[in-house]
């Protein structure tokens, strides 16, 4: 079965998708740049090689998800739903490349168990005599310790691996690893049922770059995959000087992930959303900050802060005291203690005032979240 696609390439940004003939598309999914006008491509579905995740997040339980992720946050502005403008939201189907497979190998290590010793050390006390006067005593201490007996070990290793890497160039390295950790089980037939009203970023069709995101990005991690392997295998109680290898065999897998990408603009910054298409509680992005709120908590603990390097300062200048006399620890024990009382005064204050003004915060945009939610419209275009 073969069904026609348009193929869209940003002048902007250079990013390359496909969606269905009946889906128009006027907005790069990138960087939201204008798009010109898509090239007809033709697919072949029985000769596709791809698979695809669906989507289990509909569009009404992502905006009303993605909203309540926004108002998240101790420094989030007040205002962020009434007044984020430029707001869009694509399903998105992002590529990612599944390597199953097994390994075998050896190791050797130097295996530790742990036991306890008791022996004697002498040690040298100040004793004051009568009038005063000091002089070193040594005296003898039972003491215990901790010995490690050190033996070889080796053995065997093997198993199977499932590493997904994300070949995605819509986003940066920090959120690759969110979208590697999608959930893959659930793949289906790559057809126009499930990409459907989808904006899909193609695989590189060439056999060479998926080797080379094997060994570039997926080989260190099946590495420590074994690694935990043999970890597991190794007797005693600790271990040291550990060495393995090992060789694998592996198939990959081109599967499409479903993925909900949302960006908005407050004022006059861009900001995003990346929700997983599978699980609404997963996602990640990007949140304006509110300067002033953290200027103001900034000043509440400006007292605290002072009088804690003061403190700081009179312990340490306290610190000789013990060495010139035999009170002078009790002078320094009471200073400590006179120094802990005002300072331990000073944090519950400066928590409880924090603690207000985060609240008032969250509770102001819990209303305006609630507000717009109760008129039923759509948030994102």
């Amino acid at each position: 079965m073969i069904s026609q696609y348009n193929k869209y390439v940003c002048d902007h940004c250079g990013a390359v998708s496909i969606s269905t003939v009946a889906l128009q598309r006027d907005r790069c999914h990138r960087c939201l740049a204008s798009l010109p006008y898509g090239e007809v491509i033709d697919i072949d579905y029985e000769g596709a090689v791809c698979l695809a995740v669906p989507f289990s997040v509909s569009r009404s339980e992502m905006e009303e998800e993605a909203l309540r992720w926004m108002v998240k946050g101790d420094y989030t502005p007040d205002d962020i739903v009434p007044n984020s403008y430029d707001c869009y939201a694509y399903p998105v189907l992002l590529p990612v490349c599944v390597f199953d497979g097994t390994y075998s190998g050896h190791w050797q290590a130097s295996c530790g168990y742990k036991r306890e010793v008791i022996y004697t050390d002498y040690v040298q006390r100040v004793h004051y005599g009568p009038h005063q006067q000091s002089r070193l005593v040594t005296e003898p201490v039972t003491r215990t310790k901790t010995v490690v007996d050190w033996h070889p070990a080796s053995g065997v290793v093997q198993g199977d691996f499932s590493v997904a890497i994300a070949v995605t160039t819509t986003f940066l390295s920090d959120n690759l690893a969110f979208i590697q950790r999608g959930d893959t089980c659930e793949r289906c037939a790559f057809d126009d049922a499930t990409v459907e009203s989808c904006v899909i970023e193609p695989f590189h069709d060439d056999d060479a770059y998926q080797a080379a995101v094997f060994n570039k990005r997926a080989k260190h991690i099946v590495n420590d995959i074994v690694g935990e392997a043999v970890v597991r295998l190794i007797p005693g109680d600790v271990y040291k000087d550990c060495r393995w290898q090992f060789t694998e065999r592996h198939e990959c897998a081109r599967v499409f992930l479903p993925y909900w990408l949302a960006y908005y603009s407050y004022d006059g910054d861009d900001y995003y959303l990346i929700m997983d298409g599978q699980s609404s509680s997963r996602i990640t992005g990007l949140r304006p900050v509110d300067r002033r709120r953290e200027r103001r908590v900034g000043k509440i603990w400006r007292l605290f802060n002072t009088y804690l390097i003061v403190f700081a300062a009179v312990m340490i200048c306290s610190c000789i005291l013990p060495l010139m006399a035999k009170w002078g620890i009790l002078v320094f024990t009471a200073i400590l203690v006179a120094g802990l009382i005002p300072l331990g005064v000073l944090w519950h204050s400066a928590s409880e005032q924090e603690r207000k003004v985060l609240k008032a915060a969250r509770s102001r945009r819990r209303d305006a979240l609630y507000d717009h939610l109760d008129t039923g419209q759509d948030y994102f275009a």
